[in-house]
């Protein structure tokens, strides 16, 4: 039960970290649409999402690459720096400097450049995803396996508990018949002897 106990919470890690880089992705969404937003109005009231997101960003980040180390998931790492630095190159080549000089010439050059750098951050949470799923299988699959193990183990326990049982209520009961033949013959010769000593 320890090992099917492992499982299920590794099982559970795995499904934390989905959430988290769900949350990743929606933040880094959100913080593009503030911006685009912001630009395509100028008003700043288009910005809210966009500081708000960073923050959670890094948040969602910071836990979900502890929740990878912490599950020895050593083939995410690349794919969590690679976030990581689109996401911290969106922030530094492209809503920076947008936020700073809304109406630059360069203004589509830099949306552009964002997007790439977004639709990169979507393909490694694509990738993270597709990690995650797998080796949150392989958990499920163990703790079934692990679960089945303990069950067939138990009920092979119970049947040889019960069995044992059976067989020491049958000698019991064997023993109590023989104590009974014993004492009934002890019985009939003790009063056949006594008898005799009455005819004395």
């Amino acid at each position: 039960y320890v090992n099917a106990r492992s499982a299920y919470a590794r099982q559970t890690v795995l499904s934390q970290g989905q959430n988290d880089l769900q949350m990743l992705l929606r933040s880094q969404l959100d913080e593009e649409s503030a911006l685009r937003g912001y630009l395509a109005s100028g008003q700043r009231v288009f910005l809210q999402p966009y500081y708000e997101g960073g923050p959670r960003f890094v948040e969602n980040l910071t836990r979900l690459e502890r929740r990878m180390q912490d599950s020895h998931l050593s083939e995410t790492a690349p794919l969590i720096f690679d976030i990581r630095r689109s996401h911290d190159l969106w922030e530094h080549d492209v809503a920076r400097p947008l936020l700073t000089h809304p109406n630059n010439v360069d203004q589509n050059q830099r949306l552009r450049r964002g997007k790439l750098l977004v639709d990169q951050v979507r393909l490694d949470v694509t990738q993270l995803s597709g990690i995650l799923d797998t080796q949150w299988q392989l958990a499920a699959d163990a703790v079934k396996r692990l679960l089945l193990r303990a069950s067939t183990l138990t009920a092979v326990l119970m049947l040889l508990f019960g069995t044992s049982a059976i067989i020491a209520d049958v000698i019991r009961s064997r023993t109590q018949a023989a104590l009974e033949r014993e004492r009934i013959v002890g019985d009939t010769l003790q009063r056949a002897f006594l008898s005799g000593w009455d005819i004395l």
